[in-house]
């Protein structure tokens, strides 16, 4: 009883001391405010779409073969040694005729130019679709060389990618090893190796080469496994099934990646991806500004005679000690709720798809906020002290754990690998987890709170030995 005794004074003294109040509460509140207000919109640019690379693509790929074609995707079968001798002679060289192509091996000619086609679309179509479902690009489809050039003349400073007549058939002459030796074979020329093709009427070389790069991996990412499929007979055996299906004759397309999207609201979302960050961030960081406000009340105490009175009452020690320590974490478990409140109904902050997840990981934040300002106070002798230990502290936690300048910002492995020895990173580990999942896992949360529990314990338990100590002496 005479523990709650103790709690309830402490309560009174701390709401009517209106300084501390003020920085518990609406100093916290009046800076989240004005971070929210000046640094939150720098993270929304804008429509998400204005910050992608605008292109337009044109596909003249020729996709209607005869056996003509079928001599130069396949030119070993007709006694050629490969695609560069082909077309030397090909201007001497007569038609292929239906007995000549049965006699180099292909029985029926007509099956295999309808797979070539089918192919030829469906892989075409495979790396236009992976070029606009990326992020990074707004796509427009051209349909003519004449719209391709108007286009150009309205967007000076963009990137036209034309997929040329003999894409195919350039896609038919490779071989795995070029796949692996992207600066010597086939694919030594890059895009323009495939009859691909940038044009661009800007003088932004390095945009240009970045989109090139970036388009290059999308073919490559297409055209891999076709390659592979068709030149190396023991990766059809060894690959699962699914791999090598799509490209056997069977009429069907297979479906396409579906683009992402788009938020009718996109400078809204990046607004609140933005508080997620401010809002848990500095909330965590102004809880354990509470060591400061602890620290003071226990040396206030001390000065005046009143802890050693209380030392001296009939009570136990650890009932003592409870009492002083209950009434800071029960204002700081307020100071949180508020702050998120704040958050709430002044940004529009969105507390995830689960917010009753965020009750536990309030609770064991204070639990251990609380802790830490019981070891403090008790560490301290002077006012000034408190000003440059406390101060320090909260100040050094908070900016190597992540309550300032994520962690993964941070270009020091040593300062990431230093943020997880404080309770800090924890809370906001769960805290992000919780606010930005759709789904949080239960895990990463469970995790971080036996972690910010195990800090309470340790707190708490060297605040006892502190303690006993001071009795002692």
């Amino acid at each position: 009883m005479g523990g709650w005794n103790i709690t309830k004074k402490d309560l009174l003294l701390l709401c009517r001391d209106g300084r501390a109040l003020a920085v518990l509460l609406l100093l916290p509140m009046l800076f989240i405010g004005l971070i929210g207000m000046s640094v939150g919109p720098l993270f929304a640019t804008g429509d998400e779409e204005k910050n992608k690379f605008p292109i337009a693509v044109l596909d003249q790929v020729d996709h209607e073969f005869d056996l003509q074609d079928l001599r130069r995707f396949d030119p070993p079968s007709f006694g050629f040694e490969n695609y560069e001798e082909l077309m030397e002679l090909e201007p001497e060289l007569d038609p292929v005729t239906l007995e000549e192509a049965e006699a180099s091996g292909y029985a029926d000619a007509e099956e295999e130019l309808e797979r070539q086609q089918k192919n030829s679309r469906m892989l075409t179509e495979h790396i236009i679709n992976k070029i606009e479902v990326d992020r990074g690009f707004k796509v427009t489809r051209l349909k003519s060389a004449a719209e391709a050039e108007e286009w150009q003349q309205e967007n000076v400073g963009n990137v036209l990618v034309v997929f040329g007549e003999e894409f195919w058939t350039r896609v038919e002459t490779l071989e795995s090893a070029d796949l692996f030796q992207l600066d010597q074979g086939r694919m030594k020329s890059g895009l323009s190796s495939l009859d691909i093709y940038l044009e661009s009427r800007s003088s932004n070389a390095t945009r240009d080469s970045i989109v090139h790069e970036m388009i290059r991996v999308k073919v490559l990412e297409v055209i891999s496994p076709y390659v592979m499929c068709e030149t190396e007979s023991h990766f059809r055996s060894m690959a699962d099934k699914s791999v090598c299906e799509p490209y056997e004759l069977n009429g069907v397309l297979p479906p396409l990646d579906a683009p992402a999207p788009v938020q009718k609201d996109p400078t809204k979302a990046q607004l609140n991806e933005a508080y997620i960050f401010i809002v848990p961030g500095f909330t965590v960081m102004f809880v354990f500004f509470l060591v400061n406000i602890m620290a003071r009340s226990f040396l206030q105490e001390k000065h005046q005679g009143t802890l050693r009175r209380l030392q001296m009452a009939p009570l136990r020690p650890a009932s003592v000690m409870v009492g002083k320590t209950v009434p800071f974490l029960l204002i700081s478990l307020a100071q949180t709720i508020l702050l998120f409140l704040f958050g709430r109904f002044t940004f529009g902050m969105s507390w995830g798809t689960e917010p009753l997840l965020l009750l536990p990981v309030i609770f064991f934040t204070s639990l251990a906020a609380t802790g830490l300002g019981l070891v403090i106070a008790l560490i301290v002798k002077t006012d000034s002290q408190v000003s440059s230990y406390s101060n320090l502290i909260v100040i050094m936690m908070a900016g190597v754990s992540g309550c300032i300048i994520p962690p993964e910002w941070m270009n020091s492995q040593l300062l990431r690998n230093t943020s997880l020895a404080t309770p800090h990173y924890w809370s906001l580990n769960a805290f992000g987890e919780i606010l930005k999942a759709e789904t949080p896992s239960l895990s990463i949360v469970a995790e971080s709170c036996g972690v910010l529990i195990a800090f309470s314990v340790f707190f708490f338990v060297l605040g006892s030995v502190l303690w006993r100590q001071k009795l002692a002496t």
